[in-house]
């Protein structure tokens, strides 16, 4: 059976600067995603990947933290 599970969602690590974080999810009945993707939107035409994680994840929450994570590092070293 499968169950509810989030897309994503958006990280503000500047007034102007976000990252849309996507959870990779594997079995349908499984409630932890399998893996994170980062993209950031650098101009109107399109995404930029700026980060990938396969795992492995205990919890939701380690996985939303994985994604934070990736994209503060990647903000950090002077991107976008």
């Amino acid at each position: 059976m499968a169950i509810d599970r989030p897309p994503g969602f958006f990280h503000s690590y500047s007034s102007r600067k976000q990252a849309l974080v996507r959870f990779k999810w594997g079995a349908d009945n499984d409630p932890v995603p399998v893996g994170v993707r980062v993209v950031a939107q650098l101009d109107p035409k399109g995404e930029c990947l700026i980060g990938e994680s396969d795992g492995p994840f205990q919890s939701i929450d380690e996985a939303r933290m994985c994604g934070i994570e990736l994209a503060n590092n990647w903000y950090d070293r002077g991107n976008g």
